[in-house]
Order: structure tokens, then sequence, then C-alpha cells
């Protein structure tokens, strides 16, 4: 499992986008049917792995934003 997600992480920095929202983008993708994850993966699929990892991607995005947030996050 560990090493599935290291694999998740480093695709999404080697491709330039927010882990937050690839894992976001990979679980709504796989909850509706239109990528296939692997078995390893299919953790992501969960409404509430989806919810979080909006969130979360909210979060990272009004911290770049935000100087008094951004020291927090």
């Amino acid at each position: 499992m560990l090493e599935t997600a290291a694999l998740a992480a480093g695709l999404s920095w080697t491709s330039g986008f927010r882990l937050y929202l690839a894992v976001f983008t990979a679980g709504a993708l796989g909850r509706l049917g239109l990528l296939h994850l692997p078995p390893g993966l299919q953790v992501l699929e969960s409404w509430w792995m989806i919810a979080l990892a909006a969130l979360l991607a909210l979060a990272e995005f009004v911290a770049d934003k935000v100087p008094g947030f951004d020291s927090f996050w």
C-alpha cells in the first residue's frame, strides 16, 4: 500500500499538479467509472476520501493566496 501511495505522490508531483488535487481527480473519476484504478488505489474512490481531498485542495489553494493562512498551513 505504501509503495502504491508513493507512486501516486510521485506521479502527481512530476505532472505538475498539487497532490490533493490529483487525489481528488483520480478518486472522482474512479467513482464515476471513467478511470480504472489499481486495487491499491481504489480507496481513493470512497466519498469521504474524495471530500477530504477536495477540502485539502481548497485549503492549499487558499494558502497560496492568503499570507496569514500560508504561515499556518
